[in-house]
């Protein structure tokens, strides 16, 4: 995985850049790839070069708005966590924030949007009703999996709301999207919400799909990846805080050894921006390993406090445009409340 830099002629290149990223930004674009500790202008420079305190020396830093990716094949849409509200008391805005965002990736012409799961706020009746009033309005197929607050009820509720089964795949120009749903609510640290059936059918799908792009989408992220980055910034329970049993353990140990997989998950609600200061927050990736993705809230974005626990923020709401290419994925960062994509947190999966 790469992120969205290039270093030319004694400059340090930022793509698609509107506005100037924060140095940290920067630095959170680089740090894995580069082993930079620090970004250092230096007019006087002649080269480009890492000193031996891991400091990058450059010239300038310019901003570029084109990529030169070309066209993509297909667009989509990505949330997370839109915790749709539907008694009357919505201090979220879930309800409007969802139908924005449906209407952007309408307007864009997107094939469609895939969800992460925890779509409603607490899987009530009036919940689901809301929920399904929103996805109606679109245009464009709405493919969604359960996270655990939808777990608070039936799974023919969840069916009827969203017109889905809870475990399902799609094609899209030879690429698979696979839609894993969580199966229960009780137990995340023994067996993630999934069964052994669910993981066999996993297991099957994915050895017999070597030779393609694989995305994969499920609510729970794996403790210390995408999601809450190294370090536990996350305080809640994921998968990866106890004991899995045997089926569990083999679905992280088949994701983790996917190369060609990229596993999108929500469950944190962390911002974009948590990367300026952990950088494996939005993404995550070893070597001959998976490529994990996390999503942030599409109702109530959260960031850490400074006492270990979370602080939800009402009035944001965020998401990617994702474009596929041939050779790549671009993820595009997207706050549907400002109107605006956070380039600065932008990143292309090679794959």
């Amino acid at each position: 995985m790469s992120r969205i830099f290039s270093i030319y002629q004694n400059k340090l290149i930022i793509y698609n850049s509107t506005t100037q990223p924060s140095q940290n930004a920067i630095l959170s674009l680089i740090k894995n790839q580069l082993g930079v500790k620090k970004i250092i202008e230096d007019s006087s420079t002649s080269k480009v070069y890492i000193n031996k305190n891991g400091e990058l020396i450059v010239k300038s830093i310019e901003y570029r708005l084109d990529t030169d990716l070309g066209t993509p094949l297909y667009t989509f849409g990505l949330l997370s966590d839109v915790h749709v509200d539907g008694d009357g008391d919505d201090t979220a805005y879930s309800i409007s924030d969802l139908n924005n965002a449906i209407k952007f990736f309408n307007d864009e012409g997107c094939e469609f949007i895939a969800y992460c799961g925890d779509l409603t706020y607490n899987g009530r009746d009036v919940d689901f009703t809301a929920l399904k009033s929103c996805l109606d309005t679109s245009t464009i197929p709405n493919y969604t999996v359960r996270g655990n607050h939808d777990c608070h009820n039936t799974v023919d509720m969840y069916k009827n709301a969203t017109g889905m089964e809870l475990d399902y795949t799609i094609t899209k120009n030879n690429d698979l999207f696979i839609f894993l749903s969580l199966d229960n609510d009780n137990s995340r640290d023994t067996d993630g919400g999934l069964t052994q059936e669910k993981v066999d059918w996993l297991t099957n799908i994915i050895n017999n799909s070597s030779n393609q792009r694989i995305f994969l989408f499920y609510h729970y992220f794996f403790r210390n990846t995408s999601g809450d980055g190294e370090g536990r910034s996350y305080p809640y329970g994921t998968i990866g805080d106890g004991s899995l049993v045997s089926y569990a353990q083999d679905f992280v140990n088949l994701v983790n050894n996917t190369p060609n997989l990229i596993f999108c998950t929500g469950h944190s609600h962390f911002k974009f921006n948590l990367q300026d200061t952990n950088p494996n927050a939005n993404y995550y990736h070893l070597n001959n390993g998976c490529y994990y993705i996390h999503v942030p809230s599409g109702a109530k974005p959260r960031i850490p406090n400074t006492s270990g626990g979370v602080e939800s923020l009402y009035a944001d709401s965020e998401g990617y445009l994702v474009e596929v290419y041939a050779d790549k994925v671009l993820f595009k960062p997207r706050n549907f409340v400002s109107n605006e994509y956070l380039i600065q947190y932008a990143y292309i999966v090679e794959l």
